[in-house]
Formats: structure tokens, sequence, C-alpha cells
């Protein structure tokens, strides 16, 4: 009875039954404590060897990727062989888990916590713009507007907190594509705004519900692009209009406007004096010269390039005659059509040669 007393005693302790006090050598064996230590350790070692082979085949991939970007760099000019390089690049990023990275950082920053996360998201959303880069691939796109090209850049690469911008030219000179190609390279993409045709009516403009639309979606995250494509000359004192509309509702967040107005070729130097006059002082005035024949054929050898189609000399001449007769309304705009149309394979005219010989 007495042992029995001293065994109680010893559990009423917290002693096992010899009446041992753990605590003096260790967690029990025969105690659940031993299993959950042994799951513990295999499931930091496997932790452990799940993040080495992702580390590991990170690594590999971005060597490989890097090794493609320096082929495409030295001698591979393709806007086609970049947005394959960029694909790539998108793959890697979200092999990696980027996207959820900066997703849980958003959403920690709406409960109103911090994280490590701040660093990923604040990166991206400060990141600088780079006009120069930026313009180099556009410059691939958009041939003999050089003096545009560079007139952009050098505005652009300012970075105020509102900037406005005005495309003039005529028809099929590279205006729209020019603000296709920023978009398309525009390292905050989710804060792009587009309009084709005046978002509103004349005399609607001092409360305009579409661009009261846009201000109430402008993100505090990067600078926001609006643009505002297909105006016709008599539209140009809705700018003034707008940027003031735009500006007064402005807070912290920046926004860069371009507008996208086409002038007559007949009255081209009428209208642009007139756009000179008119336009408000604060907004940069960007102009596409006229294309003449030797740019027709620099956009119809650059449309053959980019299909891996080719023309015989009698056919380039008939299409760079019709193309010349179109300049008011076409420009080089349908000289793609007329290539996918007319042009035959590369490859098939390299085999009838190979034959013919």
């Amino acid at each position: 009875m007495n042992n029995l007393n001293n065994v109680c005693s010893s559990q009423s302790r917290g002693f096992g039954a010899d009446g041992e006090d753990p605590r003096t050598r260790g967690i029990l064996p025969s105690t659940s404590c031993r299993n959950f230590r042994q799951r513990l350790r295999s499931d930091r070692k496997m932790n452990v060897f799940q993040g080495l082979a992702i580390a590991t085949g990170g690594v590999a991939l971005l060597g490989v990727l890097m090794l493609i970007g320096m082929d495409v760099a030295a001698g591979d000019t393709n806007p086609g062989a970049i947005d394959r390089m960029k694909g790539m690049w998108q793959s890697a990023v979200n092999f990696l888990g980027l996207p959820e990275l900066l997703s849980r950082a958003v959403e920690q920053r709406g409960r109103g916590g911090r994280s490590v996360d701040d660093a990923a998201t604040q990166h991206y959303c400060n990141q600088p713009l780079d006009t120069q880069r930026l313009f180099q691939l556009i410059g691939q796109q958009v041939l003999n507007q050089e003096q545009a090209m560079a007139r952009m850049e050098r505005t652009i690469s300012r970075q105020r907190q509102f900037q406005s911008l005005v495309l003039l030219g005529p028809p099929g000179v590279g205006k729209t594509l020019t603000v296709s190609a920023l978009s398309h390279y525009f390292p905050w993409p989710g804060n792009i705004h587009s309009f084709s045709g005046a978002p509103c009516l004349p005399g609607g403009e001092r409360d305009c519900a579409a661009l009261r639309q846009v201000l109430a979606e402008l993100s505090d995250c990067g600078t926001n692009l609006l643009v505002i494509d297909g105006l016709e000359p008599c539209d140009h004192h809705l700018v003034a209009s707008y940027n003031k509309f735009l500006r007064d509702g402005l807070q912290r967040q920046s926004l860069l406007v371009l507008y996208v107005i086409d002038l007559e070729v007949d009255l081209y130097g009428r209208q642009f004096e007139l756009m000179q006059r008119e336009l408000p002082a604060d907004t940069t005035i960007v102009s596409f010269r006229l294309f003449g024949r030797e740019e027709l054929r620099d956009c119809l050898e650059h449309e053959l390039q980019q299909e891996s189609r080719v023309l015989g000399q009698d056919e380039q001449a008939r299409i760079l005659g019709e193309a010349l007769a179109k300049s008011c309304c076409a420009g080089c705009k349908h000289l793609r059509k007329i290539v996918l149309k007319q042009g035959r394979s590369a490859n098939a005219a390299e085999d009838a040669t190979a034959i013919n010989q």
C-alpha cells in the first residue's frame, strides 16, 4: 500500500510511474512528444530538400534565359524575338512565384500591416521609367521618325506628375503604332487607359463622366498612361479642357496623357501652324513627318522581313506607286495586308530558286 501511495504521489506531481521527474532526463521515450519531434525533423528535412530543388531549378532556368538573351542582344533585333524573350522571362518569374509575392505584399499593405514583401512592392511601384530602353524598342517598329521619337523620349524622361503630349501627322506614319508599342512595353500595364475618339462631346468636357471614371481608377503605384487616339484637327480645343480637368483631379498619382491627331496631307502645313498656335503651352507637340517613296520602301521591306515574304521588283514598284497614291489616308498602314496577300513565302521562293538552278 505504501508503494502504491508513492506511485500515485509521484504521478500527481507530473512524474512517471517510476517516480522519476522527466525534467531530469528529458522527454520519456514512450511519450507522444518524441513522435512529434521526429515528424518535425522529417518535415524540416523535406522543406530544405524542396527549397534546394526549387532554387537549383530556378538558377538553371535563369541561366538558360540569360544565354538566350545574350544571343538576342548580340544579333537579333526582331521585335518578335524580343516578345518571345519577354514571354520566357515571364514564365521564369511565374515559376519562381514572384507574382504571388507581390500579390501578398499588396494584400498585407491593404490590411495596414508591414512585411518583408513591402520592399518588392515598393521596387515595382517606384522603379524608374527607363525611357532610353523603352524608345529603343519602339524605334524597332516605328520607322523613319527619329526626331519624333527623340522628342517624346526627352519629354517623358522628365517624369513629372502630369504630362501631356500631342502626336501630330498624316495617317499611316506611325502615330498609333507608337502609342501601341509604348503601351505594350509600359512597365505598369494595369495603369493604361485608352479611348478611340474624344471621350466627351464638345461642350461636355468640363464634367466628363468618362474622364471622371479614369481619375477614379488611377493608381498610386507607378505612372498612369491615358491614350486618346483618333482625334480630328477640329478637336484640338479639347486638349486644354481635358488637361485642366485631369490635372485638377489628380492627388498623389502620376499621369501621362497622349493625344493623337490626324492631319490632312493637302492641308498639313496650315493645320500644323494652327495646332502650334491653339494647343496649350503645357502640352508638348510631337510632329510625325510625311512619308515619301523611300520611307514607304523602308516600310515595305520591313513588312516583308517581318512576315518572311518576298516580292519581285516589278511587284514592289507597283505596290509603292499605289501606296503613294493613297498617302492621304493609308501611308504604311495597308502594306502589311498587301504583303500577306500578295507576297510569297520566303522558304517557298528559296526552294523554287534551288530547283531552277
